[in-house]
């Protein structure tokens, strides 16, 4: 047998070899690869339900500075304890209203807040009492200061502190917008329709379709009914609240929009709508007596190519 021969023997019994090891070996090895896979995997796990657990476990160590009662029957003499209330707390409640609507005038209630927090401290006399409904949360001061919380994430936190929800209970269908022909239909305070204007859409072919409008705002709402309502502007795509189908706007659709005197220079400074808890977006308002233009714009966060303008007047 010359040398070449022997060469390519040895090469044959070692492949030979490497395969029966192989053979032999392979279940032993598979079960410890999954015996590894299955611990980093248990580790992974057990990291991260210890990290939640930590973050759901973090105590609130400030003082108690006051507590929570829940009304029953709406009336003060009716009030029973629910909890006690930390400085941290009543720090996030006053954030709240901070960011939130305050009303210049007082509101006068026939009955008592559904919920109060009264202070430890007799003496400085304050108080927070809270009116639930079915979007928003007034939140009263010391019985003289009326706040609307009306920030989605804000009504989630506080209905979170009081231990609650919301009242009514009143069920909102999502608007698919891949399946709206056209701009949807908007309403302010629920008894308004907005005028539409200039909008880029698609039909229900796909195509687009694209509406520019040549008048100016003031012209287009010269007989139209200014909506007269004390505070701010929200819009919706409801007519009113008794409708059994009720509709909101979906999470993806962004309102800017800014407003002017009627009869006077255009001020094109932009503001973001707040959105509300029931899809609905709240506008704010000037603190003066006056017939307000509004002009608003709605486009889409992942819909670049849809957007539509409307328009409306509003009396303070």
């Amino acid at each position: 047998m010359n040398r070449k021969n022997i060469i390519i023997l040895v090469i044959v019994v070692l492949v030979i070899l490497c395969i029966t090891y192989v053979l032999i070996y392979r279940n032993q090895l598979f079960t410890n690869f999954l015996a590894n896979e299955k611990s980093n995997n248990t580790s992974d796990i057990t990291n991260n339900e210890t990290k939640n657990n930590l973050q759901k476990e973090e105590i609130d160590n400030s003082e108690k500075v006051a507590k929570l009662y829940i009304l029953p029957d709406n009336k003060f003499d009716s009030k029973q304890y629910t909890k006690d209330i930390t400085q941290n707390t009543i720090d996030k409640i006053e954030k709240m209203l901070e960011v939130n609507e305050k009303l210049l005038g007082l509101l006068s209630y026939i009955n008592a807040p559904d919920y109060m927090i009264e202070f430890n401290n007799s003496n400085l006399e304050k108080s927070i009492g809270f009116r639930i409904s079915n979007d928003k949360i007034a939140a009263i001061v010391d019985l003289s200061t009326t706040y609307i919380i009306y920030r989605e994430d804000d009504v989630r936190q506080l209905l979170e502190i009081l231990d609650t929800n919301l009242k009514d209970n009143l069920n909102y269908t999502e608007i698919d917008i891949n399946k709206t022909y056209s701009p949807p239909k908007l309403y302010i305070n629920d008894m308004y329709e907005a005028i539409l204007g200039s909008y880029n859409w698609k039909d229900e072919q796909g195509n687009a379709t694209t509406f520019g409008l040549n008048q100016e705002a003031e012209t287009l709402l010269k007989d139209k009914e200014a909506v007269p309502i004390y505070g701010a502007p929200i819009i919706s795509t409801n007519p009113n609240k008794t409708d059994n189908n009720l509709t909101k706007l979906p999470s993806n659709v962004k309102i800017n929009y800014y407003s002017y005197p009627e009869n006077s220079d255009v001020n094109a400074f932009k503001f973001d709508a707040e959105r509300m808890i029931n899809g609905s977006y709240h506008l704010s308002a000037s603190n003066v007596k006056n017939t307000y233009i509004y002009v608003i714009n709605m486009t889409f966060t992942d819909l670049p190519a849809l957007s539509a303008t409307y328009y409306f007047k509003y009396k303070i």
